[in-house]
């Protein structure tokens, strides 16, 4: 089928090689079922969920893309290990500067989705400061953050940005 307009290489992990009904059931499936799982994961784990472990994953996992990214852009032989050993299905940037209009978008396959992820963990961040008063955040933490917010800067989404702070 030529009907369909969704760029499949957006969604990171869920891509697959045919794009035609019997493969877009299948996705709606697997979408439907983790949807379900995930759902079920929150139920049984109740109150047992510590949202500063997951804040500071989330801004550990973004400064690590943004320097990756950057180690990347700066050193070809960096760019394709991080292509080969990451399993990424584009290679990183290349520079810091945008390409043919797009934003700068590290090692993620979308400027897009990356500068959301971003501006989630800083929204994330926020959100957890102000619920668990009782838990500072760190230096490191703080240090952290900035490396984000340096990522979504240079990422260059500002629909993410407006919306998270909306």
């Amino acid at each position: 089928d030529s009907t369909f307009l969704f760029d499949v290489d957006k969604l990171k992990g869920f891509v697959n090689s045919t794009n035609n009904s019997y493969s877009t059931i299948y996705w709606i499936i697997v979408y439907y079922l983790i949807v379900i799982g995930f759902n079920n994961l929150i139920h049984i784990s109740g109150q047992k969920i510590n949202m500063l472990v997951i804040r500071k994953n989330f801004i550990i996992s973004g400064s690590l893309l943004t320097i990756v990214g950057i180690v990347s852009a700066k050193s070809p032989v960096v760019n394709f290990l991080t292509y080969y050993y990451l399993g990424l299905n584009k290679t990183a940037s290349k520079t810091f500067d945008a390409v043919a209009g797009n934003a700068w978008r590290g090692i993620s396959s979308s400027a897009e989705s990356i500068g959301e992820f971003f501006a989630f963990t800083i929204l994330l961040s926020i959100i957890t400061f102000l619920y668990k008063k009782d838990e500072k955040l760190t230096k490191f933490e703080v240090t952290l953050i900035l490396i984000n917010i340096y990522g979504l800067i240079k990422a260059n989404n500002f629909a993410a940005i407006i919306s998270s702070f909306t």
